[in-house]
């Protein structure tokens, strides 16, 4: 064997007798090194995300499911309004306060733009006041389902945040 391939086992042998007897300050202090470290990261979100195979929109998908629910402890006051249903609807989904509705009491949903996890369920006469001191986004209305309009107003708020920024986005949301 060449000298070149010996040194290459050895190293590898030396490497692996380390490891084996649970020696691992050469990975700690390689792990201090800040190119290290970024390597680690890209390597683990390439090995994470299919980015190549799906492109753009599922890269924006993957932060905002990553980022968008509970994480984002200050957001721009953006509400979409989701749904105008009644109080049965909201305790059989279990949202916020749906104790105290009436079954057949009109009651109006809200959700945040930003953070899925923040809800806001109204009696219906509580709307307009809720509308004069919030930002409120409709959506597309070409898309008929709910789920769908707000899903695309999150992905477009989202998308505009990340190659514009966030005045221009919260601008263009509440311009339409």
């Amino acid at each position: 064997m060449k000298e070149e391939m010996l040194k290459t086992i050895k190293q590898e042998y030396h490497d692996m007798e380390k490891i084996a007897h649970r020696d691992y300050s050469e990975i700690t202090e390689l792990e201090k090194d800040s190119k290290v470290q970024r390597y680690i990261y890209l390597n683990k979100l390439k090995n994470d995300y299919d980015i190549v195979e799906y492109g753009d929109k599922h890269i924006v998908d993957t932060l905002m499911k990553k980022y968008g629910q509970g994480l984002i402890e200050s957001t721009n006051d953006m509400w979409f309004r989701y749904l105008e249903t009644t109080g049965k609807f909201t305790k059989k989904y279990g949202l916020s306060d749906a104790n105290k509705f009436d079954d057949n009491e009109p009651v109006v949903i809200y959700l945040d733009i930003e953070d899925t996890s923040k809800v806001v369920v109204l009696k219906k006469e509580e709307q307009e006041e809720f509308e004069k001191t919030h930002n409120i986004v409709h959506g597309d209305l070409n898309i008929v389902d709910c789920s769908g309009r707000y899903y695309n107003t999150r992905h477009k708020f989202f998308d505009l945040c990340l190659k514009e920024n966030q005045e221009a986005a919260v601008k263009r949301l509440l311009k339409k």
